[in-house]
């Protein structure tokens, strides 16, 4: 008999023998992209992406294991394991052998936190908006081995279970606080910057901790500007198709 679900995310259904749970709604993939997926979460909460790809003449797995905090409610430490596994097999066969395999782990996991906040985007941040969306319409397939390292990663990330393919390529929110809060960081009482090379001039200053000399100057606002709109950047990809066309030879 199973263990019960505890702290089941939403949109996932549990299997009739209650082994898994598998998440309903489709993940958000590339058009491009014609392999199959399905996201399944085990009683332990062990949350494995399952990649079945018809054309691969490789297979691969990856494990992400997300260490926690001090100040984590869950026996002061906890963990998230994650797992990705990518072959030519079917997805149930895929599932089946994980189920087999990695019920019995021991995961001391606690749900991974999902932003709320949304900000809307301004003109700019659109533009930017639609270059990413070209670029994963576009994407192109990577190595077993090297998508399934990325997307173990990938699953660690706050992200809608659903987004977890699109979470890092597209652009849906923009939000000017988080921003000014990394950018506050990057200063020279926080972290050490550095930029090497023979053509600088005029340094002026010494950080405190190796004595290197350096010189502070304000980015222009020219430099930092965004410029017009590329009109050979597209958005409209629909196709025109031909229907009942009749070629006469003359």
């Amino acid at each position: 008999m199973s263990a019960p679900f505890n702290n089941l995310p939403p949109n996932f259904i549990i299997s009739e023998d209650k082994t898994y749970a598998t998440l309903s709604t489709p993940l958000e993939k590339s058009e491009n992209d014609d392999r199959k997926y399905r996201l399944i979460v085990l009683p332990n909460n062990l949350e494995a992406l399952l990649i079945s790809d018809s054309e691969t003449d490789k297979s691969s797995a990856a494990i992400g294991v997300h260490v926690g905090q001090i100040n984590d409610p869950v026996n002061a430490l906890s963990n998230i394991v994650l797992m990705c596994f990518y072959g030519v097999e079917p997805l149930d066969q895929l599932n089946q052998w994980v189920v087999e395999k990695f019920s019995k782990v021991k995961n001391k996991a606690i749900p991974i936190p999902v932003p709320k906040e949304h900000y809307p985007l301004t003109e700019k941040e659109l533009r930017v908006q639609s270059i990413a969306s070209i670029d994963f319409r576009f994407q192109e397939k990577y190595s077993p081995s090297y998508y399934t390292s990325k997307l173990a990663v990938q699953m660690q990330r706050p992200y809608p279970r659903e987004l977890i393919l699109s979470g890092s390529h597209l652009i849906r929110e923009y939000n000017p606080e988080l921003i000014l809060e990394g950018l506050n960081c990057l200063c020279w009482d926080k972290c050490i910057i550095t930029l090497s090379s023979k053509l600088l001039k005029g340094l002026d200053k010494k950080e405190k901790w190796f004595g290197t000399e350096y010189k502070l100057e304000k980015i222009s606002e020219e430099l930092l500007k965004i410029h017009p709109p590329n009109i050979f950047v597209p958005s409209n990809f629909e196709v025109d198709k031909l229907i009942d066309v009749v070629m006469s030879i003359y």
